[in-house]
């Protein structure tokens, strides 16, 4: 067998392989199924970190959260605008942030004094039941899951004195990171040279978690064809 023969039987087998991995990383998913996940916080600096501009993000004091959104992508639903079954709740905030007025307004848009007067907020103890459901058995995916999203989740569990459903994460940010290093990495910039929204803005959980999907959806796609981006 020459060498040009055995280089054909190489790639034969390695497109086998590959094949099997991706058919195998599909049936999985299929079997659990995959939730987008996004939380807003309020984005108070509660530790007083001394970095004005990111001591919210250094503190690393997460348990904030004010609205979280899914869309599990095992339930079709026709009537949203994923094609998928959409939860999003505004929550009221933990009570160590009532008192705090230095919210992240000019982000997310709301300032402590409006948000705590709205009629639509629910507390997490009420929705957790459901939320873990939901989440339970599944691959969770956040944009910068390992950064932010995983660690508001555990500490807003740990707070609630609530115990967390088994479940995987998956983090977009950091696939795309290892995918693409060249290019910029926020959910606004990928929607961009994606293709998806020149103007995504975000900052509302059910808006994020839409735009995400179609992320996550690309994602894959790109995977199937290329081995050089397989990620487990």
């Amino acid at each position: 067998m020459n060498g040009v023969e055995l280089y054909e039987l190489w790639k034969a087998e390695k497109d086998k392989v590959m094949r099997g991995r991706i058919e195998s990383m599909k049936e999985s998913v299929e079997q659990k199924g995959v939730v987008i996940l996004d939380f807003e916080t309020t984005g108070a600096n509660i530790t007083n970190h001394p970095d004005k501009k990111w001591g919210y993000f250094k503190g690393k004091t997460w348990y904030d959260a004010i609205q979280i959104a899914l869309i599990d992508t095992s339930v079709l639903d026709s009537s949203t605008k994923s094609g998928y079954k959409e939860y999003s709740w505004r929550l009221m905030p933990h009570k160590d942030y009532h008192a705090r007025k230095d919210w992240a307004t000019s982000i997310h848009g709301h300032s402590r004094d409006e948000y705590l007067l709205r009629t639509d907020l629910v507390n997490f103890t009420d929705i957790y039941p459901e939320l873990a459901r939901i989440l339970n058995d599944k691959t969770v995916v956040a944009h910068n899951a390992f950064g932010f999203d995983k660690s508001v989740l555990e500490q807003m569990a740990e707070k609630y004195n609530v115990i967390l459903p088994v479940f995987n994460w998956r983090d977009t940010k950091d696939e795309l990171v290892k995918m693409y290093p060249q290019r910029k990495h926020s959910q606004k910039a990928v929607a961009a040279w994606m293709g998806f929204d020149n103007d995504f803005e975000g900052h509302d959980a059910l808006v994020d978690v839409q735009m995400l999907t179609k992320i996550y959806h690309r994602i894959e796609e790109i995977k199937t064809k290329s081995d050089d981006f397989y990620f487990v």
